[in-house]
């Protein structure tokens, strides 16, 4: 591992839980900060004691999560977050403090360009329900914030549709928060719109939940423009799809 070697002694000392405090310590989250792991097994190590260090200082394991997060993309240094690792710093610091970790991700997502992978992040990590106060939070301090949110949410999982409200009620007219929303409607999963089956199918299960939202009394008078504009252009990618699946099972393709 490069950089910073007093990383595999502080892993074993940290293992047999003997106290790391002091001008110790604070080498340990430097060397956090600077190390270059080259291999999955040094990746875990940093992880792993670094999930550690911040049991005891949550708040210098966020100044870690934030710094190594916000590292352009190509540097070699280890990530908090990875669909390949454990995340135990991240899930030591959700412990500490869920909605801290959401915010922290959110903000990177606000840079021009934003910060490589943080969507990605925001998709694997957002839980729409146990999260929905602090990602209503953030959406009203702001139309570029409400836009932020409005990408990252979907019908993949429950919890969508209260916040998609709040969204259009409160930025009336945003088209970019339009935009993402109709995309989140067809059940986007990380960068992905997967299915199985006919498209065709799926466009019609879209639309069938955009009409019982219409129908629903519950649902904002505000918001029903915007339902009617997006059961249109569901019904409309429905008979299109249904053409070109009727052309490739008559052998035309």
């Amino acid at each position: 591992m490069k950089s910073c070697q007093p990383i595999d002694g502080s892993s074993k000392w940290a293992y047999l839980k003997k106290p790391i405090d002091g001008k110790l310590a604070d080498l340990i989250w430097q060397c956090l900060e600077a190390a270059e792991p080259a291999s999955p097994h040094d990746r875990y190590w940093c992880d792993w004691l670094a999930s550690e260090m911040a049991a005891s200082d949550s708040d210098r394991g966020f100044r870690l999560a934030e710094t190594l997060l916000g590292l352009p993309y190509g540097k070699a240094n280890w990530k908090p977050i990875s669909s390949y690792g454990e995340n135990r710093l991240w899930e030591t610091l959700q412990r500490a403090d869920r909605e801290r970790c959401l915010r922290l991700v959110l903000a990177l997502a606000l840079e021009e360009p934003p910060v490589m992978d943080i969507y990605q992040i925001l998709w694997e990590g957002v839980d729409q329900e146990q999260d929905h106060g602090a990602l209503s939070a953030f959406a009203r301090e702001g139309e570029r914030q409400a836009e932020v949110v409005s990408e990252i949410i979907t019908t993949a999982r429950t919890g969508f549709w209260p916040l998609a409200f709040e969204l259009l009620e409160r930025y009336p007219g945003n088209e970019t928060i339009e935009s993402n929303l109709e995309v989140g409607l067809l059940g986007q999963k990380g960068m992905l719109i997967s299915w199985t089956g006919s498209l065709a199918e799926r466009y019609a299960a879209c639309r069938e939940e955009v009409e019982r939202r219409m129908a629903d009394a519950d649902t904002p008078a505000s918001v029903l423009p915007w339902l009617e504009e997006a059961r249109s252009s569901l019904q409309q990618k429905e008979q299109s799809e249904r053409f070109r699946e009727d052309d490739i099972e008559a052998g035309y393709y």
